[in-house]
């Protein structure tokens, strides 16, 4: 029971108490008895593996893979930027990785509705939350962490385990019976409101993307996992990826669109500081360096110094001062 978190327990209860799903009186009870009522303790008084998932302070100490990893990528899975680790029980997971999401991955475009600031997700959050759900609740904890992948166009959701022996992706998107792969964590989110108990998450995530007038995401399962692909909007890919025709797309409200570039210009420019800072690191360091001693010292290859040169003088990070031969390096303070 030490390896229990305490507040993670109280945190489902008090949930669980506003949606009705458990009486008040659930929230004078121990921790002990918490578990006992979730069927999460054998009958010889013994945690399962779930309480740890569920609950535990460190689950990763017991199941390796119960962590949730996210990776920012340009166009390919070869062009990673930078990425994140979320550890610790996965009751409190989905907002951990929420909060990642929208302070350093995805765009929330300011406009106003009347006096009223609005900030909503890129990707609608309520279609967003249920895949994280999804891949949280059916997820093999036996395998490695669920992935997200964030890309230029699009964000992929993989979770390892897959769908329900001789069901298809065509049975996933269909009206279908909930078919958990393990019931005493489905129960658990389910008393907290975070799900349905009746398969409804898949509807409620196509739903979500079509109110947002957005593109349906893509399904796709195959032996080692589902994976979930959302399409991001074409003003935030043509931006992204540097499209000068970026400014003629159809946009009927102006103000989030000028909104959105100025976002997006500040958010690639700190994101291509974090990718490069150990070049800019040594060329504030010495500013007359060359391309070949940057190579050597990153232990890359001189053709990659001076791709990435080119793609920080284009971002406006540094610049060069004076000749190739004699000249120097000026980094650019943003």
């Amino acid at each position: 029971m030490k390896d229990i978190d305490e507040n993670a327990v109280s945190y489902l209860v008090s949930l669980a108490v506003d949606m009705k799903r458990m009486p008040a009186t659930a929230l004078k009870d121990s921790t002990e008895t918490v578990l006992q009522n979730l069927k999460l303790l054998t009958e010889e008084g013994k945690l399962k593996n779930a309480a740890i998932v569920l609950f535990g302070k460190c689950p990763t100490k017991f199941v390796p893979g119960c962590f949730f990893k996210i990776g920012r990528f340009g166009t390919e899975e070869s062009d990673l930027w930078f990425q994140d680790i979320v550890e610790g029980n996965i009751i409190q997971m989905a907002d951990k990785v929420l909060d990642s999401l929208r302070s350093r991955y995805l765009i929330s475009p300011v406009h106003y509705e009347g006096l009223l600031r609005k900030e909503p997700l890129e990707i609608p959050e309520n279609a967003l939350r249920e895949a994280i759900f999804n891949a949280i609740i059916h997820k093999n904890y036996m395998g490695t962490a669920i992935q997200m992948k964030v890309y230029n166009d699009k964000v992929q959701l993989w979770n390892y385990g897959g769908l329900p022996e001789n069901h298809t992706t065509e049975w996933l998107l269909s009206p279908h019976t909930s078919i958990p792969r393990n019931e005493n964590i489905a129960n658990a989110f389910y008393l907290a409101g975070f799900i349905e108990a009746w398969g409804r998450g898949i509807e409620k995530i196509v739903t979500g993307m079509k109110k947002a007038e957005m593109d349906i995401p893509e399904f796709r399962a195959d032996l080692s996992g589902v994976f979930v692909t959302f399409h991001r909007k074409k003003e935030i890919v043509a931006m992204w990826n540097g499209n000068d025709d970026a400014q003629n797309i159809d946009e009927p409200e102006k103000t989030i669109q000028k909104t959105l570039q100025k976002t997006l210009q500040k958010t690639l420019q700190k994101t291509l500081q974090k990718k490069y800072q150990s070049i800019i690191s040594l060329l504030q360091a010495n500013s007359h360096i060359t391309t070949t001693e940057l190579a050597y010292q990153l232990g890359v290859s001189r053709q990659t110094i001076a791709t990435n040169i080119k793609k920080m003088q284009e971002a406006g990070l540094i610049r060069r001062v004076g000749p190739d031969k004699g000249g120097h390096w000026e980094v650019i303070d943003s």
